[in-house]
């Protein structure tokens, strides 16, 4: 399109302008429709990933509170899960290890 466009030459508008502007407008909806379904795929394998990571903590008894302040080093968790957060530590450490994080 861009190369019919810069072939037009300032003055009367051509007799078959209506198409040209139409393929023009087509393609631009195209193209913001495939944007569309990479954000929406982006959007969903985001939230995925956090059901995932959720599931995991709540397999070895852990909730996301105790898993950060865990991480973070931040006073000792209670009712002697540490044990249970170590685990899901260690799981996203090799989770991140095997995709080279």
């Amino acid at each position: 399109m861009n190369a019919i466009l810069a072939q037009r030459r300032p003055g009367p508008v051509p007799v078959d302008f209506a198409v040209v502007r139409n393929r023009w407008e087509a393609g631009h909806i195209a193209f913001a429709g495939i944007k569309a379904a990479g954000l929406g795929w982006v959007i969903a394998a985001g939230l995925a990933l956090s059901r995932q990571r959720d599931a995991a903590a709540d397999q070895v008894g852990a909730t996301p509170d105790k898993i950060g302040a865990a991480e973070s080093g931040v006073g000792a968790v209670e009712g002697g899960s540490c044990a249970a957060v170590a685990g899901v530590s260690e799981a996203t450490a090799r989770w991140s290890a095997r995709r080279g994080r």
